[in-house]
């Protein structure tokens, strides 16, 4: 709300400090009016005498005899046929396009500029959102306009000296440079503006908007240029210098960090996570918790965000213990069918090594209350110790064993899906892209974390389809994870890294450190590409893992 007033001032006085010099002007009044006025006269003197000078020394070199010294409206280019038209207007005409081909540079300079910056920063642009609200947006939009127009009043006499300087042949390189400052001042303002009403930040162009309006003052202040002069005291430069320093500051201040939930997990983890512990609690709002659920819990805080639902920590009213809450993003008829099907396989699993339910209903909104437990394993330290490893990966094997056994396989194990009890204990949560494999047919709706994949996740037709087999080579995925501090599997982006699984084999562990040696066979065999040559257990997984420890 802060946020929102403080630009709704800032709009209210750019508007009114911009217009008024432009009022001024054409009022004709004393002060700076009557200085943009006389500036404004003295330019259209002096382009009209250049055009003059131009047509004789022009008329001269060609032998020609002289013009008259006044305008003869009967020997303009529109009055004569081509054979008769007085060479002598030509250079003008020449100049004045010639100022339009300086504005397509400086515009095409300033746009490449924008768009560098704009590329640049989107990686640290997606930590960050606008959280000022739509007014403080709108506002916000609106001021970055005003300044636009701002800097656009005073690219006026700068083209219109360049028109001038060109036609007597004395350009500044110094208004060269002013004019690429002040496109480039338009545009990123009008790119910050499209920014602030769209509530996307650009972090890059904020940072570097200011510069071009101060380097533009200083160069204007500091020459002396006769574009600007008798505007060197007009409250218009001093407008957009403020503005140009302001209005960065102010987006700045509306802006948040995304939480860790939401964007800042590593880049080594999968980004797809919906259970992911004890984080710092950043959202604590009825706007984002259920209200219908408000009878129910108490002090909601977001702790995790998947693809397809919100965890929160909450406390029961009922008898005040803690315990997290998920429900679905969106609630519609997909969300729905979800939703029950993750709770129908999760219902029926009781293991110290899976997250515990402890109720769930769709009504008044699709919710699971659940055991909170503590971080994932997302935020644990790698590379681990290999006892560790093997104590952490032998918990969720049994946990997963439990599982199989009852004809259920998870099918997205993954550090993000681990949490890791205040003991020390793993726990399996998020059962979402689970399957039931006594049920007939495929499951609508093809989805998993691409870094912990199997092959018959990513191409079913020459792998086949994942079974009990898949939750082995996932978990053995996490295990390379926590020995090595690295994925088996790298490439670029989703085409690479999908390649690396199908047809590359991982870097044996004693390759990274060679105290792994005695994992190197456990690994390879969790990881085979064909289903038939991994472990066909999760028992005997846990058989040769034990054997290690």
């Amino acid at each position: 709300m802060r946020g929102a007033v403080w630009t709704v001032v800032v709009l209210f006085f750019s508007i009114l400090l911009c217009s008024s010099p432009v009022m001024a002007a054409a009022e004709g009044g004393g002060g700076a009016g009557a200085a943009f006025r006389q500036h404004q006269d003295a330019d259209s003197l002096a382009m009209f005498q250049s055009l003059l000078e131009g047509r004789e020394n022009l008329s001269a070199a060609l032998n020609e005899t002289p013009g008259r010294a006044e305008f003869d409206p009967v020997r303009t280019p529109g009055g004569m046929n081509i054979s008769d038209r007085d060479p002598g207007i030509m250079g003008p005409a020449m100049a004045v396009g010639g100022a339009y081909v300086i504005f397509l540079v400086t515009f095409g300079l300033s746009a490449l500029a924008l768009l560098l910056l704009s590329r640049s920063g989107e990686r640290w642009s997606a930590g960050y959102r606008f959280s000022g609200g739509r007014a403080a947006a709108l506002a916000l939009g609106c001021c970055y306009g005003a300044l636009a127009l701002a800097i656009g009043l005073l690219s006026i006499p700068v083209f219109s000296f360049f028109s001038t300087s060109m036609m007597v042949g004395d350009l500044d390189p110094w208004s060269l440079i002013v004019a690429f400052l002040m496109v480039y001042g338009l545009l990123s303002s009008l790119v910050l503006a499209y920014g602030s009403f769209a509530r996307q930040p650009r972090l890059l162009v904020q940072a570097c908007h200011p510069l071009p309006p101060l380097a533009f003052a200083a160069i204007m202040l500091g020459t002396g240029l006769p574009a600007f002069r008798g505007l060197e005291n007009d409250p218009l430069i001093l407008v957009v210098v403020v503005l140009s320093v302001l209005l960065p500051y102010v987006h700045f201040r509306l802006l948040s960090r995304v939480p860790a939930a939401e964007g800042d997990e590593p880049p080594r983890r999968s980004a797809v996570t919906t259970v992911v512990g004890d984080l710092p609690a950043t959202v604590r709002s009825a706007e984002t918790f259920p209200p219908d659920l408000s009878e129910r819990y108490m002090d909601p805080e977001i702790v995790g965000r998947g693809g397809m639902a919100l965890v929160f920590r909450a406390r029961r009213r009922e008898d005040g213990e803690t315990v997290a809450v998920k429900v679905p993003i969106r609630y519609d008829e997909v969300a729905g069918h979800c939703f029950m099907k993750e709770m129908n396989l999760w219902k029926g699993l009781s293991h110290e090594n899976i997250v515990k339910v402890y109720a769930y209903n769709i009504l008044p909104v699709p919710f699971v209350e659940m055991e909170y437990v503590g971080p994932s394993l997302a935020e644990v330290e790698t590379p681990c110790p290999p006892a560790e490893a093997v104590r952490i990966i032998s918990g969720v094997a049994a946990g997963l064993a439990h599982a199989h056994a009852g004809g259920l396989v998870h099918r997205d194990i993954k550090p993000g899906n681990i949490l890791m009890a205040a003991d020390g204990t793993p726990k399996i949560t998020d059962w979402g892209l689970g399957k039931d494999l006594t049920e007939s047919g495929e499951t609508r709706f093809v989805a998993f974390s691409l870094d912990y994949s199997a092959p018959e996740q990513i191409s079913p037709g020459r792998f086949g389809r994942p079974d009990a087999r898949t939750d082995i080579f996932q978990t053995g995925v996490v295990l390379y994870e926590l020995l090595t501090g690295r994925l088996p599997f790298a490439g670029e982006g989703i085409g690479g890294i999908s390649v690396a699984i199908l047809t590359t084999e991982p870097t044996p562990p004693s390759a990274v450190d060679p105290g792994l040696e005695a994992f190197d066979a456990v690994i390879a065999r969790c990881l085979a590409k064909e289903q038939d040559r991994r472990y066909q257990s999760i028992g005997e997984f846990v058989s040769d893992l034990e054997g290690l420890g």
